[in-house]
């Protein structure tokens, strides 16, 4: 028998295919409860090979006190069925949380568990599980939320200080194969993109001293290959340069990527990342038009945006241009002059997609008023009722941006 039982499912329609590290959310996790002196088994579902009724079959087994499992918006069809599979397999304490459950607080009785726990978890589902382990019930309130209270559409998203982030327990994640590890050297953003979830978030950097004795670690396992998973990793300068100083004096050597703004690097600080170990680097450019970019919330220039990649080239340093089509008031001409902009910028690699509607993101309340999408929207999605929501500008239709994505993948690298 195992205490905890925590789940990293699969995403609809990629099946294992995402598997490429550890997932940091359920891995920190993992460590919080063992710290409490817990038993903890973790399955990873993007990485296995393993189907949805084995997976319940082992879980059956082994009696876990709770299961805990982390949604993505993507992932919530599969979340949905594997809910309805453990429940019938006699599996009753389940509890569910990630970025979409944070979002949309509303899915929790959708899914048909009790207890939802918003925002970051790791202190918050650690007593959570103590509460359990001394047979109490816990209502709403501190990022937990029960269903069946009155004043659930009260509790608030939990933020944990520096001191409190856990340190990833990657042990738990032995059983699977990983192309490459990832970390983190803070959580929250301050900006306020209209499609990202993170938009206007609590912004924090880890104590320096364990994000130092976490890499340290990584290193000592062999692993040589690190990406930094934060939103904009260079939004503490003064931090950035230190941790590159001390893995320089440390003999710390990863080949390392990360993802940041262009307005929020330059020459200097590029240089010493990549003394460090920096490799590759990803920006968000989103349009090619300036006006569209402020409008979404991203106030960067053409002229930053082409001045960074130009250097990044260079310092010879990999990078990546992420790119969306589905903008409010954006045409096809728009679109097609963002994939022109992007090639111009001859980056190693760009990726573009039609942008996602993500839960309670300003996108999402356009889309909302615009009677693109209704509120049962990710209702109808879990049950597989209807498609992955996608942002559609008003005088464009899906069938016209699939086709010019379809034209500029046929034509990548040309």
């Amino acid at each position: 028998m195992v205490d905890v039982v925590l789940i990293n499912p699969p995403v609809e329609g990629f099946g294992n295919s995402l598997g490429g590290s550890i997932p940091l959310g359920i891995a920190c996790l993992g460590e919080s409860v063992l710290s409490s002196g817990f038993s903890v088994k973790c399955f990873d579902l993007c990485a296995s090979l393993m189907g949805l009724n084995e997976v319940v079959a082992e879980i059956s087994r082994e009696n876990p006190l709770i299961v805990g499992i982390s949604a993505l918006t993507a992932s919530l069809p599969k979340v949905y069925v594997l809910i309805k599979l453990l429940q019938q397999a006699g599996v009753n304490r389940i509890v569910v949380g990630g970025a979409h459950i944070t979002c949309d607080p509303d899915s929790v009785a959708h899914l048909g568990v009790d207890y939802g726990f918003l925002g970051e978890g790791d202190e918050t589902f650690k007593e959570f599980v103590c509460a359990l382990a001394e047979g109490k019930e816990l209502g709403s309130g501190n990022g937990i939320l029960s269903i069946g209270d009155k004043t659930r559409k009260q509790v608030e998203r939990q933020f944990v200080p520096p001191e409190k982030i856990p340190t990833p327990a990657r042990h738990l994640f032995n059983q699977y194969k990983y192309e490459f590890t990832t970390t983190n050297i803070s959580r929250g953003c301050p900006f306020s993109c209209i499609y990202c979830s993170m938009s206007c978030t609590n912004f924090r950097v880890r104590l320096l001293e364990d994000v130092i004795s976490e890499l340290k670690e990584i290193h000592s396992s062999k692993i040589r290959i690190l990406d930094f998973i934060d939103d904009v990793f260079t939004q503490n300068r003064d931090y950035v340069e230190t941790l590159c100083h001390q893995l320089k004096r440390e003999k710390i050597e990863f080949k390392w990527a990360c993802t940041t703004r262009v307005d929020l690097i330059d020459e200097k600080l590029l240089r010493l990342m990549k003394s460090a170990g920096l490799r590759h680097i990803s920006f968000g450019v989103e349009t090619g038009s300036e006006e569209l970019r402020v409008n979404v919330g991203k106030n960067i220039s053409n002229d930053q945006i082409e001045r960074t990649f130009k250097l990044c080239r260079e310092l010879n340093i990999s990078c990546r241009a992420y790119g969306m089509l589905g903008h409010p008031g954006e045409t096809i001409k728009d679109m097609e002059e963002t994939i022109r902009f992007l090639k111009s910028l001859k980056a190693d690699d760009f990726v573009v997609r039609i942008t996602d509607i993500v839960p309670e993101t300003k996108i999402y309340k356009i889309a909302l008023k615009e009677g693109l999408i209704t509120e049962e929207v990710w209702v109808d999605y879990m049950k597989g009722k209807s498609p992955y929501p996608t942002y559609i500008p008003q005088g464009v239709n899906l069938k016209e941006m699939v086709k010019l994505l379809n034209k500029m993948n046929n034509n990548k690298g040309k």
